[in-house]
């Protein structure tokens, strides 16, 4: 079992893991600690592409819905831990 937090601060987040999770960054602004690398590589490549299109940085509640909908396509079971933050 592993214990992942994010602490909130005036200027952004500090995320961190205990063991077995990795914290990846999806976009320069937008970071997630999981167990799932797979979702993690996806989602920061349809972040990538996002950005290019719009020209602008994502949102997190942008992340969170790729991620959300990464997730059940991508792992059977739906399993895995994911925690996204951002400014």
């Amino acid at each position: 079992m592993s214990t992942t937090i994010g602490v909130t601060y005036n200027r952004g987040v500090v995320l961190g893991t205990s063991s077995g999770m990795y914290v990846t960054e999806l976009t320069d602004n937008v970071y997630t600690a999981n167990d799932s690398q797979i979702v993690s590589n996806y989602v920061g490549y349809l972040l990538d592409q996002y950005n290019i299109q719009l020209g602008h940085p994502t949102t997190v509640k942008v992340s969170t819905n790729l991620v959300s909908n990464g997730k059940n396509r991508l792992l059977q079971t739906g399993g895995g831990q994911l925690i996204i933050v951002g400014d």
